[in-house]
């Protein structure tokens, strides 16, 4: 048990090296997050560079390296020292989970470490980080499949049941590698669009002391066509947005007495941008967010709300207006 926690450490330790040196190098975090292939550092952004890509990328690897080396020493000397040889090959077995886990990420295929090496140096070669993208993608789905058809190939020859372990990992590649050369094309296609070109102009707004029951009783299809709403206190100031879901939750009986802002999202939970801040930055806080909105703010006014349906709209354009004539 105590070798099965030191090596789940080990895994915030790798993606805590790349939160680090992303940070450092100007490219904002929004957390770590642990699941049951491993873990991933949630970036904001793109790094902005090929060398800030390298960095970032490359520190993953060389922490999981490091690690194993230090439990390698570790092992020997426990053993020179004549400690336990079940404690001496729980620290060898760190040792080598630790390395495997390293080289394992080098391998240069997207979505994994190397495939972001090999994406930096071929962004660094070409200059074009879309291309680079793809490449980096082609291989990730290229490993994919291999360890699909490998561990299938193991179940159903080798009767080794524990070949749907990499058939599972392959698959998780072949789909996180399509993703980012998606991502990577709806960032190029969004280069240079700010938020005020896709956002809903003056959004219909909701009082904060208004009730619920009151609300309610102007639509729906009436006054209100939409599902989520901007909250303004007395003064005008945006203070949360509240949702049909949110007010389906309060009991009937209880609408007349409850005001929106008893049921209204905070605008500190809320996912908010600028005006001119470019759309291809809000799109990955857009789509972790809860309600898949944004309320656009200049200086503290609301001037807007922007969805994932207005960015998915503005793609639609701008693909039929930039798609070359046949």
């Amino acid at each position: 048990m105590l070798t099965a926690l030191v090596f789940l450490a080990s895994l915030p330790a790798h993606e805590l090296a790349h939160a680090v040196v992303a940070q450092r190098n100007g490219v904002r975090v929004d957390g770590i997050t642990l699941w049951m292939l491993g873990g991933v550092a949630r970036l904001r952004s793109e790094a902005p560079s090929p060398g800030v890509e390298l960095r970032i990328a490359g520190v993953g690897p060389l922490t999981s390296a490091v690690l194993g080396a230090a439990f390698a020493g570790l092992a020997v000397g426990l053993d020179v020292f004549g400690a336990s040889g079940l404690v001496v090959e729980a620290v060898g077995w760190l040792a080598a989970i630790n390395i495997v886990l390293a080289v394992f990420n080098a391998v240069p295929a997207a979505p994994l470490d190397g495939g972001r090496l090999l994406r930096a140096f071929l962004w660094h070669r070409t200059g074009d980080a879309v291309r680079a993208t793809r490449s980096a993608s082609a291989a990730g789905r290229a490993l994919g499949w291999f360890m699909v058809i490998a561990g299938f190939a193991a179940v159903l020859f080798g009767a080794d049941v524990s070949g749907l372990w990499p058939a599972l990992v392959g698959w998780f590649l072949i789909t996180a590698a399509t993703e980012e050369t998606r991502h990577a094309e709806l960032a190029a296609l969004l280069a240079g669009l700010p938020v005020r070109r896709v956002m809903t102009h003056g959004p219909i707004t909701v009082a904060a002391t208004k009730t619920v029951a009151g609300f309610l009783a102007e639509g729906p299809f009436g006054t209100y066509r939409h599902s989520a709403f901007p909250v303004l206190a007395p003064d005008g100031a945006p203070v949360g947005l509240v949702t049909v879901r949110l007010l389906d939750r309060v009991a009937p009986q209880a609408r007349a007495s409850t005001t929106i802002a008893d049921v209204m999202r905070p605008l500190v939970d809320v996912t908010t941008a600028a005006p001119d801040e470019a759309v291809v930055g809000l799109l990955p806080r857009l789509e972790a967010s809860a309600e898949r909105r944004a309320l656009v703010l200049d200086a503290g006014r609301l001037v807007g709300i922007v969805t994932l349906a207005d960015i998915s709209r503005a793609v639609s354009w701008l693909t039929a207006t930039t798609r070359p004539p046949t």
